[in-house]
């Protein structure tokens, strides 16, 4: 029984009640004549029988051929039809074998009967892919409508929500065929890529632990300067005066050795150097050509995709090292730590040696990074209390959401991964792949970047290091033909300080979201809060369908204290467009979002704080001067509170335009009364002339132009 894509063997199906089949797809039952067909493997996989109570059933599994047999309760959480995986746990002996179990939902789907045959039934079905499976991973239970059942597993290649998989029965007369054996082949439309990777709400605790590495990492330091001499070799320069440790906060970053003059150039990277999307193609076409292939994948995710598919692998080249040094240790080898030995490429990737040489160096320091700080982590680790300690923050369900999609992401692409590329490419190494990207990539002049050494200065809100890009006709720094990133010093250092760049002037929302920390409050430069229908509860998502037109009822608004967002703009003219309120709208939007805010429990100490210090001077913020630091420097509640002061600016906003006696500028926020300027003539514009335009988001002087074409500082 083969289930066959075009001509190519993918998998295998069986119509059995009760089958036992091993993970390669290989199926054995029982048959009517009571035979056996024993199997040896380290894993099995076991249908829940229909008529099992989970919780009460126990199930015989047979294990060889000397009758030995295995007796397992059907867990509590299974369900008839489901797949019990049991695997045999490491250090079990032939007299003691301990199993883990697994349980793999399936999906019931309705099939379409063509043809019957009075004594085999029905001859042919067509099965639609569910939008919620997983190619690879799904099972599906098929009622073929003559009392049987077919378990299948959804194809690798399938695209979830669009596919269809027909089935055939085999004729029995083939050789080596059964009267109960089915053909299987996937039918897809034409030119059928999806609009967004489909993803859902998945089991997130394969992300809440770093599974451990097969051998110990190369130890900071000596990773840092094993890096830094690779980059010289290379083309590249890194002052001798820097050296990879822990600042005043514990976290590992660059600290000086020696004084540093103000404009010091601190070093220097090629762009040949730098780890990029265009970069990971010109290194591995092949991958990024079969990203392009896999379903699933939207076109502009493809390149994406790639990049932390090449990432991945290039962390499992690190690890692979890492267990080579270990081996060679045991062996009483000595490992010499200017050791610049380069591994072999892997056959389908080029790049020049001095390059490759600089990116394992880097991957070996990379590997040391399990991320259990991130959100992301921590919701997958407990997502009930992570849900709890967040709540009503629409951040909680983005965090969650983006978990989800590194699940979904990795599962379109690990099938497709040329095999010459690396035999594995699990879901925790992809994990470390994605969220290197997230939380070091650079915007520079070529796009998106990893940047050796230029990633490991820690952030602050007053940055003590500034780079640029350094093309190679400035007059300034000499550059490679390519260009290279440069850092600078921004001013003068002691020996011993920590050298400090900015990552943007970010609210703690959007820091805790992209890098999964915050800073003090007395710190963070703006506040931001994200809107959005999705994301909040349906009588605030009511508000978005009564005042915007369908086609503009579900935006993604980024309110902050600094700026206009463009999606804002937007949804103010819509309203305005299908003869609504547009200041209404707001009105409503931000008092309604805040709502939740003054009902949560956690906030109320934080929250009586800012009223005091408002009662004193109503133009102040410094909540965090009424509480202890067990509040002001807990993540969740900057977070919460930088979208409480956020929304608290729009509607001290619209209170100002709607009544600017009552609310005169000078009792609003004093840290956004910039964009309370702005927003009031935005909204008196609208009044007049039923729309606007930005010129320029940002709140020191941006213009808004009105419909005749006057400027408005």
């Amino acid at each position: 029984m083969v289930v066959v894509l075009g001509s190519e063997e993918v998998d295998e199906v069986k119509s059995n009640s009760n089958c036992k089949t091993e993970l390669d797809g290989k199926v054995t039952g029982n048959g009517d004549d009571g035979q056996k067909e024993p199997i040896k493997p380290l894993q099995l996989a076991v249908m829940v029988p229909q008529d099992a109570a989970p919780g009460v059933t126990f199930l015989q599994i047979d294990l060889d051929e000397h009758g030995r047999r295995l007796s397992i309760m059907v867990p509590e959480q299974a369900a008839p039809g489901d797949k019990l995986v049991l695997t045999e746990e490491d250090g079990s002996s032939a007299e003691d074998r301990r199993w883990s179990v697994k349980v793999v939902k399936t999906s019931s789907v309705p099939a379409v009967s063509v043809g019957s045959d009075d004594a085999t039934g029905p001859t042919q079905l067509t099965v639609p892919v569910p939008a919620d499976a997983i190619p690879g991973e799904t099972w599906l239970e098929i009622d073929t409508g003559d009392g049987q059942r077919l378990s299948l597993k959804v194809p690798v290649e399938a695209m979830p929500g669009q596919d269809k998989l027909v089935l055939k029965r085999k004729d029995p007369s083939e050789e080596d065929c059964n009267d109960d054996d089915w053909h299987c082949t996937l039918v897809r439309l034409r030119n059928t890529r999806p609009a967004t990777v489909r993803s859902r709400e998945y089991d997130l605790s394969s992300l809440a632990i770093a599974e451990p590495l097969r051998a110990p990492v190369v130890p900071d330091d000596i990773a840092y300067r094993r890096l830094v001499k690779a980059i010289e070799a290379a083309g590249g320069f890194v002052s001798p005066k820097m050296v990879r440790g822990c600042g005043p906060m514990g976290v590992p970053g660059i600290l000086t050795t020696e004084p540093i003059e103000a404009g010091e150039e601190l070093c220097r990277i090629p762009l040949k150097l730098h780890i990029s999307e265009h970069k990971s193609k010109e290194a591995a076409p092949q991958l990024h050509d079969s990203m392009e292939k896999a379903p699933g994948i939207p076109n502009e995710r493809c390149d994406e995709a790639g990049l932390s598919s090449f990432l991945t692998l290039l962390l499992h080249n690190a690890e692979d090292r890492a267990v080579e040094r270990a081996s060679r240790e045991a062996r009483g080898e000595a490992i010499a730590e200017d050791d610049m030995t380069m591994g072999e490429i892997p056959e389908g990737m080029s790049a020049e040696p001095d390059v490759w040489r600089v990116w394992e160096r880097y991957f070996d320091g990379l590997l040391a990074e399990d991320f259990l700080w991130h959100p992301y982590r921590q919701a997958a680790s407990d997502i009930q209390a992570f849900r709890e300690g967040m709540k009503p923050s629409p951040e909680t369900q983005h965090v969650i959401s983006m978990a989800n999609d590194i699940i979904a992401v990795h599962g379109c692409a690990k099938g497709h991964v040329p095999k010459e590329l690396g035999q594995r490419f699990e879901l925790s190494m992809f994990l470390r792949a994605r969220m290197s990207v997230l939380s070091r990539v650079f915007h520079a002049k070529h796009g998106s970047t990893l940047v050796p050494v230029v990633d490991l200065f820690n952030h602050t809100a007053n940055p003590s290091v500034l780079w640029r890009w350094c093309d190679v006709d400035d007059a300034e720094i000499p550059c490679p033909p390519e260009g290279a990133m440069v850092v600078t010093a921004a001013r003068a250092h002691e020996a011993g300080e920590e050298l400090l760049d900015s990552y943007g002037a970010r609210s703690n929302v959007l820091l805790f979201r992209t890098y999964g920390f915050t800073q003090p409050p007395e710190l963070e430069p703006g506040w931001s809060c994200c809107l959005s229908p999705e994301r909040q509860p349906p009588e605030v998502a009511d508000i978005y369908t009564r005042f915007l037109p369908p086609a503009s009822a579900s935006p993604m608004i980024i309110l902050d204290s600094k700026r206009l967002d463009e999606a804002l703009v937007a949804s103010l003219n819509a309203a305005v467009s299908a003869g609504n309120d547009a200041p209404e709208f707001l009105r409503q939007l931000v008092t309604a979002s805040r709502k939740p805010y003054e009902q949560d429990d956690s906030l109320r100490p934080a929250l009586e704080a800012l009223r005091c210090i408002r009662e004193k001077d109503p133009s102040s913020h410094a909540w965090w001067e009424g509480v202890g630091c067990e509040v002001s420097g807990n993540d969740f509640t900057r977070v919460k509170m930088s979208e409480y002061l956020c929304l608290t600016t729009y509607i001290e906003a619209y209170q100002h335009f709607a009544d600017p006696e009552s609310q005169p500028i000078d009792r609003c926020l004093e840290r956004a009364r910039g964009v309370t300027a702005v927003l009031q003539q935005a909204l008196e514009m609208l009044k007049e002339n039923h729309c606007f335009q930005m010129m320029s988001t940002v709140v020191e002087g941006p213009e808004i132009i009105n419909p005749k074409g006057e400027r408005v500082l």
